[in-house]
């Protein structure tokens, strides 16, 4: 416990190599039973993404009143402090996968990563990992809800789009009817720029990975970074395997969404179509939200619990702060 007249403050602080910038108070933590919390959550005034400017906490004692602007530069009252292991160091975070902190790479997942930037989409892997499920799921909805076999389809090439990306989706698509009438074009004009990274991998453009294995990839380098924690290892090698249920569930998605996209507009409509429709709205929902691995019986957790789990990597093992 601090002293008479005491209180420990928490304060967040940039990357190690960017000492010169500024500080975030966190305000004061109230201890019990060798417990401590932040008396009040801190929420951002500009909801920023911490992650990305921040990587370090340090915990002060200094006085309750009046209470400390920021923190003091006299580290005898330095408590205890944590970082997110960032060797080798990097302002930008954009050297070779192989060659980046235990940091980058949580900042790729979670804040921004280079191959997003390329094609103007901000926010970390995770972010529209999450968001393009949703969408998927949303049309494989609609697929079933709808009865006009022209928006059923849409909604199924919509889908294919967020699948295989936009160079893929054309190799897919001189496989689907060409029956009078028949249109096999999306119905969402943003798909181009949110479905430029596939949630699948795309054989023609083996350089730019979907964003299943991108994760992945991350998650494999995490381990082998310097300074990880142990903690980071076991729960980065358990997203790992949830990862591999999420890409056969969604690789039948894909499968029957190709068949789908080959029938014509009556067979869209008939018993065969309606199943597989039933199908893909029944897979994207437990990609979504979780469901049951049928070789084990266990329960798999969704993408959006996968999220959760991506952003327990960004933690941070306090000890005594020692000069």
């Amino acid at each position: 416990n601090p002293s008479s007249g005491k209180s420990y403050y928490a304060w967040l602080l940039p990357d190690s190599i960017q000492s010169e910038a500024g500080s975030i108070s966190l305000g004061p933590l109230d201890v019990n039973n060798g417990s401590a919390s932040l008396h009040s959550s801190y929420v951002d005034p500009q909801h920023t993404n911490l992650i990305a400017l921040y990587s370090r906490l340090l915990i002060t004692e200094e006085s309750t009143n009046p209470p400390p602007q920021s923190y003091s530069l006299d580290k005898k009252t330095w408590r205890y402090y944590a970082e997110i292991p960032q060797t080798p160091a990097s302002r930008d975070c954009t050297s070779h996968i192989n060659q980046l902190s235990d940091l980058c790479h949580i900042r790729h997942l979670l804040s921004g990563d280079p191959e997003l930037n390329r094609v103007n989409l901000s926010g970390g892997l995770s972010f529209w990992f999450v968001n393009n499920a949703e969408e998927v799921q949303k049309w494989a909805r609609e697929a079933v809800d709808h009865s006009n076999a022209t928006d059923v389809r849409h909604k199924i090439v919509n889908i294919l789009y967020m699948l295989e990306g936009p160079t893929c989706i054309q190799q897919t698509l001189q496989q689907a009817s060409s029956a009078p009438g028949t249109d096999n074009r999306p119905d969402d004009s943003t798909l181009n720029r949110i479905a430029a990274v596939p949630l699948l991998d795309c054989a023609l453009t083996p350089a730019a990975p979907g964003y299943l294995i991108h994760i992945h990839n991350h998650l494999g380098a995490i381990i082998q970074s310097s300074g990880v924690l142990a903690d980071q290892v076991t729960l980065a090698t358990q997203i790992s395997a949830e990862l591999n249920t999420m890409k056969a569930w969604l690789g039948q998605v894909q499968a029957d969404a190709r068949r789908l996209v080959s029938m014509n507009n009556t067979q869209l409509t008939q018993a065969n179509g309606l199943a597989l429709r039933h199908e893909m709205d029944t897979l994207t929902a437990n990609v979504l939200s979780g469901g049951t691995d049928p070789n084990t019986g266990s329960a798999v957790p969704g993408i959006v619990r996968i999220s959760a789990q991506l952003q327990q990597l960004a933690s941070f093992d306090f000890k005594q702060f020692t000069a």
